[in-house]
């Protein structure tokens, strides 16, 4: 599916639950966005360089899109 988004989810969902996304998983962009969710977790400000967190990548390790995946891989490589 290269060139494709596809969302998995982390946990079993039930019918009829509200699904929400983290764009940290999926976004490079320069933005910065208040989220109104209302999850628990939820981080209130999001932006475009959250996926740079390491407290993100290892909740999110395995869930990053490719893109993302392979820059992380590069900073951790000291690149």
């Amino acid at each position: 599916m290269r060139g494709e988004i596809t969302f998995v989810a982390m946990r079993n969902i039930r019918a009829g639950e509200e699904l929400t996304h983290d764009w940290a998983t999926t976004d490079d962009d320069d933005y910065s966005v208040e989220c109104q969710c209302g999850a628990p977790n939820c981080r209130k400000i999001l932006t475009g360089k959250d996926w740079q967190w390491r407290a993100l990548q290892k909740r999110y390790a395995g869930y990053f899109s490719a893109y993302l995946a392979r820059k992380i891989a590069m900073l951790d490589m000291g690149h």
